[in-house]
């Protein structure tokens, strides 16, 4: 569908919709459906002005869409003959792993609107199949613990279907908004050592940067490893990189900000290049029980400090 074919057609659209009411709006959201961006009454009510007032806008928003999720994204279906890639995403709860996830699978996702309270969630395993210089890669991506551990969240391993016994890769998230704490530097650490024989398989991802530009990025990267109390560790894991991942914004959508939805798109699938070059290249796997060991560590360190600090406020 080329960008005139569907301005044509927008324009029909916006016509029947100021005629005949919900009509351009129905045949919208159906186009639509397929990125998942108008899901209930109160977003339709949304695109009803956006039709009205901005049916070029909306033809380009669509064709934005369309270009880069026929070219870039996942097989939901894994492939039978395939080289497999284990990843395990870990960071504090809104820091970003769920979107990342789904940013890997396809660079249009749009990420939902954060509510005020999350309750901790299970780890939960995604999986997906990409085709990368012709070649054909099933990807298992492991969304959790939070570090440190609730009980109730169970293990990497025991959350892993199929099992997963090597992992390629290990993120560590770091939400742009939220920034690094004294948990996060701890955590970071204490992974760090956790895989110090296998230093290529641990990175670090700050997330939230769809709109960063690659300079501010670069400025990112250097503030975190200026950091203080992260500066032992970047010297003693030289091969850590600071990957970068983000998504598209709802409210671009719903305020027709077209320019906006096209450079942060760019941006995403540049980011998203790098993350799916670096891991199908991924080779110094650690062991799952790597992961799981760190975090049941992690979980008990906490514990321990935490008593410490009770026992001293009794006191």
């Amino acid at each position: 569908v080329t960008h005139a074919s569907l301005l044509s057609l927008a324009h029909s659209f916006g016509n029947e919709q100021r005629m005949e009411g919900s009509a351009g709006v129905a045949q919208w959201q159906q186009k639509f459906q397929r990125f998942n961006v108008f899901t209930d009454d109160a977003e339709i009510e949304e695109l009803t002005g956006l039709v009205a007032e901005n049916v070029e806008g909306l033809a380009r928003m669509y064709t934005l869409l369309e270009q880069a999720e026929g070219t870039n994204s996942a097989l939901s279906l894994k492939k039978e003959k395939a080289a497999t890639r284990n990843l395990v995403v870990l960071g504090r709860s809104r820091s970003g792993k769920s979107t990342f996830i789904r940013m890997l699978q396809s660079p249009t996702h749009i990420s939902e609107y954060v509510s005020l309270w999350k309750r901790d969630e299970p780890v939960v395993q995604h999986s997906f199949a990409i085709e990368r210089d012709e070649c054909n890669y099933n990807i298992n991506v492991t969304d959790g613990p939070r570090p440190p551990r609730e009980p109730q969240q169970g293990t990497v391993e025991s959350h892993s279907n199929p099992p997963m016994e090597e992992i390629h890769t290990v993120f560590f998230t770091i939400g742009v908004s939220g920034g690094l704490n004294s948990d996060d530097i701890r955590a970071i650490t204490r992974l760090g050592h956790a895989l110090k024989d296998h230093g290529n398989a641990f990175h670090l991802l700050i997330t939230h940067t769809e709109g960063r530009s690659l300079a501010i990025q670069q400025e990112l990267e250097a503030e975190v490893r200026a950091i203080p109390d992260l500066e032992p560790f970047f010297a003693d894991h030289p091969s850590v990189k600071v990957y970068f991942s983000g998504a598209l914004d709802r409210d671009d959508f719903f305020m027709g900000c077209v320019d906006s939805i096209e450079a942060k798109l760019a941006n995403v699938m540049r980011m998203r290049t790098l993350l799916l070059d670096h891991i199908v290249e991924a080779s110094d796997c650690a062991h799952i029980s790597d992961i799981d060991l760190f975090c049941q560590a992690q979980a008990e360190l906490d514990d321990t400090e935490n008593n410490a600090k009770a026992a001293r406020a009794a006191a």
